[in-house]
């Protein structure tokens, strides 16, 4: 379950940094006035953050779904997959109090 919430802060992490970045990049081409900013800069900047929330989805989905597989190995076979330990394979059954 560590899992989930490490993923969690992770994207929340990325989107904020990704959006003090796009702020950042704003604020200097409205001090600097500079065209070449707004025209070339800006939408760059922007088109990056994109491009890296999508390959951060992809990529978070992907091991998200790798995690369920191996939970589903075990739970229906009683095997451990080959990268994941008992402990790991347990934990989403543990009783918390």
């Amino acid at each position: 379950m560590i899992g989930f919430a490490a993923d969690t802060v992770s994207g929340v992490v990325l989107l904020i940094a990704l959006g003090l970045i796009n702020v950042a990049t704003l604020a200097l081409a409205g001090l600097l006035h500079s065209p070449i900013l707004f025209v070339v800069v800006v939408p760059a900047t922007i088109l990056f953050s994109i491009v890296a929330l999508v390959a951060f989805a992809f990529l978070s989905t992907l091991s998200l779904n790798i995690y369920r597989c191996a939970l589903y190995v075990y739970a229906s076979e009683g095997v451990i997959p080959e990268p994941f330990t008992a402990e790991l394979m347990d934990s989403p059954w543990k009783i918390r109090r």
